[in-house]
């Protein structure tokens, strides 16, 4: 698996998607952009950010990527499951890694801008390819 940011880069998804692969690609792309530096990673995805900071990646890669889903036990896979591998593995090797929550569309300047950026990404940016989706089931991925 390459990611290498300098190689994969960023903006429109090579196929149709959703904005939640999409927020995963933005957090992945900003560790990948700084493999060697402290980190704190400011998004409006609490899905990105519960995801880290929640423990849940930790978890569903010792539950083999399944997550349960009712007091019954039931397990259904992770959803994303090629971004949210790379994303846990590239925040393990950053062990001060902060991935903070902040409100989208509610004035932060920093949360505005990377909207608008966000924006001509989508319809003008190069294209993204996403790590490739590693086979199941997998105690580890890397």
């Amino acid at each position: 698996m390459n990611l290498d940011a300098g190689t994969q880069g960023w903006g429109r998804p090579h196929s149709p998607t959703t904005n939640q692969r999409m927020e995963l690609a933005a957090v992945l792309e900003a560790i990948c952009s700084h493999p060697d530096d402290s980190l704190t990673i400011v998004t409006d995805s609490r899905y990105a950010q519960q995801m880290y900071e929640a423990g849940w990646m930790a978890r569903w890669e010792r539950n083999g990527w399944d997550r349960k889903t009712s007091a019954a036990g039931r397990e259904k896979p992770v959803e994303n499951l090629d971004l949210v591998a790379a994303y846990h593995a590239v925040a393990s090797a950053h062990p001060d890694l902060i991935v903070e929550w902040v409100k989208g569309h509610a004035g932060d300047e920093g949360n505005e801008a990377a909207d608008v950026l966000a924006g001509k990404a989508a319809t003008s940016g190069p294209e993204w390819t996403p790590p490739s989706k590693p086979e199941r089931p997998q105690a580890s991925l890397f």
